[in-house]
């Protein structure tokens, strides 16, 4: 028995002419129908319509599903080398409105980093693959612990760094056009990036010594590499609720995928 199976997608639909196979515990006829490339705009993911029509029969129907992405793979429609959970959460609420740019496998255990960049002329923000997985933290500021999941987690370091570049320009200015650097490690006696003169005043209420270990214990979970300013990017950057973009994630694995899905 030929059935044709159609699957929309955000204007477009992909099918395949396939034989259906009948299986006899189930007593169904059973053809898939198979996306062959994914769609440019995140919004395209999720609930789906997909429907069929058996020809020898003249029947139609309709179905629905639920449409993921690879999380890890890099088959997006973008000529950018960039990982799917990269290109397609950037494009929703969890990384609107902030410059940023990929990074890869980065460095050791960290899910992002800020630093200037010469070629570019300005302070960047830096996000890793650690990013799209998970952490738990204590916000010291709120006394409220997070877990942070997938899309929520990089929705936090987009925020984390994007807070590190505006204290960094607040700090030592903006770079001014210029490939050099306008850090001045002769003005940072602790080597954290702090100027000496603003570690008072770059924190309302909450003051940074000149001393070789931070000034407050690292109660926010941080872990490895805290210092004074990690302290000073956690205590005012914005922290988004543990789920807030649960709904327009749609990563495999991710906040709606859920195992035992149907995934040929």
């Amino acid at each position: 028995m030929c059935c044709r199976c159609m699957l929309a997608n955000e204007g477009h639909a992909t099918h395949d002419g396939s034989t259906a196979v009948y299986i006899g515990s189930y007593k169904w006829w059973i053809a898939w129908a198979r996306d062959t490339g994914l769609p440019q705009k995140n919004s395209a993911f999720g609930d789906k319509t997909a429907s069929y029509t058996v020809s020898e029969l003249g029947c139609q129907g309709q179905g629905k599903a639920k449409i993921f992405f690879t999380r890890d793979a890099k088959n997006h429609p973008d000529p950018r080398a960039l990982p799917n959970w990269m290109y397609y959460w950037s494009q929703t609420e969890a990384g609107i409105g902030f410059t940023y740019y990929y990074g890869g496998s980065g460095q050791g255990a960290k899910s992002g980093t800020m630093k200037y960049c010469g070629t570019r002329r300005a302070w960047v923000c830096i996000i890793y693959d650690r990013a799209r997985l998970s952490v738990s933290l204590h916000n010291v500021r709120t006394s409220k612990n997070y877990t942070y999941e997938s899309i929520n987690f990089f929705a936090f370091v987009v925020r984390h760094e994007a807070k590190h570049r505006d204290q960094f320009i607040k700090m030592w200015g903006d770079g001014g056009g210029s490939s050099t650097s306008p850090y001045d490690p002769t003005k940072d006696t602790v080597g954290d990036g702090l100027r000496d003169t603003m570690r008072g005043s770059l924190v309302h209420g909450r003051p940074y010594t000149i001393q070789s270990t931070p000034t407050y214990p690292d109660n926010w979970g941080y872990g490895s590499g805290f210092n004074d300013a990690e302290d000073a990017a956690m205590w005012e950057q914005i922290w988004p609720d543990a789920t807030a973009y649960d709904n327009v994630d749609w990563a495999k694995p991710g906040r709606q995928y859920k195992q035992g899905y149907t995934s040929p």
